[in-house]
């Protein structure tokens, strides 16, 4: 056979090698496996070669295999723009649009957009992929991604959305038997429940003030984190994407919030081109009119808030860099925020910077 007898045999493949596996490809293309792996052997028959290495566990294009599937990127991605053009040309989102998110969004706040989006556009179907790791939409096939933390370096286009706060929070169960909690040296003598890190950063008037939290349980998911703090085990330390519902619900209390923590960018993007797909520009919309202005992930430092300091917490005047203690103001280990949380001792301690020495 010199030629291709089915054109759609090549989109077929480049979605099983994108993919990874066959059955992947069967549920991204809507279309039976045994078809996806009978459309793949016509092409090969055609072409007289092997494309794909097969195993029991693993799909892998052959040398010729990854030629083609470079070729196919091309073409597969000519084809969407052709499609999009002509859609844009009536307006009608539809077709799959798969969107790509961080856990700590999407399980919070994807949902409702997806059902609204789709009770409004019957035509369009949606998949959501939940990941952090990918960089180039196009390669992985993603129509649009929400994104939280540095802005992409890349030829995507970007939509910011209102940033989220890092929220200290505790239990009112908590708080009623704990110690008193007014401002940030206080948490050295209380429970820490530990997300990414036990050195705490707090600013206020051009202050900041740093302390090693005591660890009472240490884990690498927010949502673990948020269940503990509702537990009442102690004091996190959360993006309100995370804590944000449960603050406002009055299940959890802000702690020290009139100083200010981190904060991580929220944003929307998506590949570049001369046309945006109706799809495409349908969602970007949506996200937009429900979560550009005022989203649920933003509240005032006193929503739901444990009475603080108001005052300047010490009264004490700004210090030279040279004036600064070596070691730490509550405790005798030096501060050090590259170490891992395994290297740190267990006992807390605070210690106070001023600009200069930042």
């Amino acid at each position: 056979m010199d030629h291709i007898r089915d054109l759609n045999a090549l989109r077929v493949f480049h979605e099983v090698v994108r993919a990874g596996g066959f059955s992947a490809a069967s549920r991204n293309l809507a279309m039976p496996k045994q078809t996806v792996s009978r459309k793949v052997a016509d092409l090969e028959d055609d072409l007289d070669v092997r494309l794909l290495e097969r195993s029991t566990r693993s799909v892998r294009p052959t040398e010729i295999g990854q030629m083609l599937f470079e070729y196919t990127e091309r073409i597969v991605a000519t084809a969407q723009e052709a499609q999009d053009a002509v859609f844009a040309g009536h307006g009608q989102p539809r077709g799959l649009l798969r969107i790509a998110s961080p856990p700590l969004f999407g399980n919070v706040f994807l949902g409702p957009i997806v059902a609204e989006y789709l009770r409004l556009y019957p035509q369009a179907r949606v998949q959501v992929v939940f990941s952090e790791s990918i960089h180039d939409l196009v390669t992985a096939g993603i129509d649009v991604a929400i994104r939280t933390g540095d802005l992409p370096d890349s030829s995507h286009v970007v939509r910011k959305l209102p940033g989220a706060r890092i929220i200290c929070c505790a239990s009112p169960d908590y708080l009623a038997s704990a110690p008193p909690l007014r401002r940030p040296e206080d948490l050295q003598r209380h429970e820490g429940i530990i997300f990414r890190g036990n050195l705490w950063s707090f600013t206020r008037n051009g202050r900041e003030t740093v302390v090693r939290m005591r660890r009472r349980v240490v884990v690498d998911s927010a949502p673990l984190a948020l269940e503990m703090a509702l537990a009442g085990l102690g004091v996190a330390r959360l993006p309100a994407l995370v804590c944000a519902p449960a603050i406002r619900e009055g299940h959890l209390r802000q702690v020290v919030g009139s100083w200010s923590t981190d904060s991580r960018l929220v944003y929307l993007t998506w590949p570049g081109g001369r046309h945006i797909a109706p799809k495409v520009r349908a969602f970007v919309d949506l996200v937009l009119a429900r979560y550009g202005d005022n989203p649920p992930w933003t509240m005032d430092p006193d929503h739901g808030a444990l009475d603080d300091d108001p005052d300047d917490h010490d009264g004490l005047e700004p210090q030279a860099a040279g004036d600064l203690p070596e070691s730490d103001i509550f405790g005798d280990s030096a501060l050090d925020e590259d170490l891992l949380d395994d290297d740190l001792p267990d006992d807390a301690g605070s210690r106070r910077y001023s600009d200069d020495e930042r």
